[in-house]
């Protein structure tokens, strides 16, 4: 006899095993994908902001450095974000200063969002969550975030903020599902501990706890008291974060001083709303994406300004009333995508306002929810149309899928170089004071100054408040000779703000260069007071207290020949340059004559 049980189960663990084998495929599909549109930017070098955090951060070398890299709020760039700072301390120890495992490590990050992206909108019960996380990991918008190993705050933040909604979910199902109390504490404390690590990666996860409420008001319709005490700690920790990352970029703010290119609030308020359809289009056609966008234009005195802000809470006004007609879905969408921006919308001040108002990197969470809401649109409607509509639209996802595909591999290439990158966005954003001032320091650190100074005469002419560019102009002056108008550009630099070491440590070197020793080492010595690693100035310091040292044992001044031969020795032992050391040390004990 055939007994029904035993012909059922074989057959529901066959087609389980089928279930199991196409969600292993359909993610591997997913990862794969991401590594080889990212391909491209796998041998790119350290750029920008690179070189503070990972390539001439010395925290990176030691047990001691990790040490103070959590216990001291301030960082290399004067924030508090000691998670990411640890991947970085991890990786130094693995494969040094090699960028290709940095970059590596980011697109693994940003492979795991895409997966657990999908996970995430699986267990929401998104239709479509596939092509939706698959959207996220393809769309050229995020090629900043992942071919800059600076962006690692974003990437691992990011991990950390999908786990905690995961945990949460686990632990507070929003589809009628209860999980028994003990499973349900673990998901939470796993969640609490997830959403910790996500803020000690990068402040703007902070969004999460409102974003938490919104899944839960979307799912069910409504917000109890339980639901709004679950997040409770969650909103807790969010402050105290946020509050550290305020005063930190406030510090920030205050140390550049008169170069602070700071706006009013009504300008500010007026601004948010265009930076909120800049996004919008980015997301839906994503052309002339750059590294760095020109500052925005606005004149809040003008009623035109304030027609963005008014539109975007006209069209969320208008999704609140057609909730009960087309669900509540396209309204947690549009608070997501907008409330994700709020923190980087400049309605408080953050010192990357002063390059510009926008970046790419910025839409790498607000974008899930458009991504969700769309994929799972289109999949409902081609779902309730039949087979044909089914086939027809994969046909056309799979085709969207693989044109971002392509335009992120493009996009990709541009983080080659650091000059390629810079490039680019002079290239779609001439008047970006920002684009070309970091083109041209590219150019003067590759020593090509005459090719460098267009570009920084255009950036100061754009922006002349702002010191980095009279910094590099005055070096590339130097370069090609004309020392009159490096000493000028200098001035200027130091004027706009006192606390450039990059334009003192360089005047020092000009004034080096022209036999002004005495000045030379007066500027060299400041700049080694503020920070006595600062890369050259210990070894042009050496070479001028040389000069002067030999001047002062010629002219019979022995006792300031010797002191600055102390002073010497100390510099040439910290170069680790032995044979000077030798040298000076012979010198001293002939009390200022050199030796026989």
């Amino acid at each position: 006899m055939n007994d029904p049980r035993g012909v059922a189960g074989p057959v529901g663990r066959k087609g389980l095993d089928r279930d199991r084998l196409k969600v292993v495929a359909a993610a591997a599909l997913l990862a794969a994908a991401c590594a080889i549109v990212y391909l491209p930017a796998v041998d790119g070098p350290f750029v920008s902001d690179d070189l503070q955090n990972v390539s001439r951060n010395e925290r990176l070398g030691s047990v001691d450095g990790l040490r103070a890299t959590w216990a001291e709020i301030r960082g290399p760039q004067g924030l508090y974000y000691p998670l990411t700072y640890t991947s970085y301390w991890i990786e130094h120890q693995l494969w040094g200063l090699h960028p290709r495992g940095y970059h590596v490590v980011n697109i693994v990050l940003h492979a795991l969002n895409a997966l657990l992206l999908w996970r995430v909108l699986r267990r929401l019960g998104v239709q479509g969550a596939w092509f939706a996380a698959a959207a996220f990991a393809l769309h050229p918008v995020h090629v900043e975030s992942v071919a800059w190993i600076t962006e690692r705050r974003n990437v691992l933040s990011t991990l950390f903020l999908l786990a905690t909604v995961w945990a949460y979910l686990r632990a507070r199902p929003v589809d009628g599902r209860a999980p028994t109390s003990k499973i349900a504490v673990g998901w939470y404390s796993l969640a609490v501990v997830a959403f910790s690590a996500a803020l000690l990666a990068k402040t703007v996860t902070m969004i999460l706890p409102a974003g938490i409420l919104l899944l839960v008001w979307w799912k069910k319709g409504r917000l109890s008291g339980p639901d709004v005490a679950s997040v409770a700690p969650l909103f807790a920790l969010s402050v105290v974060a946020g509050l550290l990352t305020w005063v930190a970029e406030q510090g920030l703010v205050r140390g550049v001083g008169v170069a602070w290119l700071g706006r009013g609030l009504e300008e500010r308020l007026a601004l948010a709303g265009q930076l909120v359809w800049f996004y919008a289009e980015k997301l839906v056609w994503p052309a002339n994406l750059a590294f760095v966008y020109p500052r925005s234009t606005v004149d809040p005195a003008r009623w035109l300004s304030w027609l963005p802000a008014l539109a975007v809470l006209a069209v969320l006004a208008a999704l609140w009333l057609l909730r009960k007609r087309g669900g509540r879905a396209p309204l947690a969408a549009g608070l997501w995508f907008v409330g994700a921006l709020l923190p980087t919308l400049g309605l408080v001040e953050f010192f990357y306002l002063i390059y510009s108002d926008a970046a790419d990197r910025f839409l790498y969470l607000p974008s899930m929810g458009p991504f969700a809401l769309v994929a799972g649109g289109t999949a409902a409607f081609v779902s309730s149309r039949g087979a044909a509509a089914r086939r027809v639209g994969m046909v056309l996802g799979a085709l969207v899928l693989a044109s971002l595909g392509v335009a992120t591999f493009a996009r990709s290439k541009v983080y080659e170089t650091a000059e390629s990158l810079y490039a680019d966005a002079v290239r779609k954003y001439p008047s970006s004071w920002g684009a070309q001032l970091s083109l041209g320091s590219v150019l003067v650190g590759l020593n090509r100054p005459a090719e460098a100074i267009p570009h920084l005469e255009a950036s100061r002419e754009l922006q002349p408040t702002v010191p980095g560019a009279s910094a590099y102009l005055g070096t590339a002056y130097s370069q090609v000779g004309r020392i009159d108008e490096a000493l000028d550009m200098f001035d200027d630099a130091l004027r706009l703000y006192p606390g450039d070491l990059f334009a003192r440590a360089n005047l020092g070197l000009t004034l080096a260069r022209i036999g002004r020793n005495e000045d030379a080492a007066a500027e060299l010595r400041r700049v080694l007071s503020a920070n006595r690693s600062y890369a050259g100035a210990r070894q042009t310091l050496l070479a001028v207290l040389s000069r002067l040292i030999a001047a002062r044992s010629r002219a019979g001044q022995a006792d300031e020949a010797v002191a600055l031969a102390r002073e010497a020795r100390v510099l040439a032992d910290e170069t680790g340059a032995r044979e000077a050391v030798d040298q000076l040390d012979a010198f001293i004990r002939q009390g200022g004559k050199p030796p026989p």
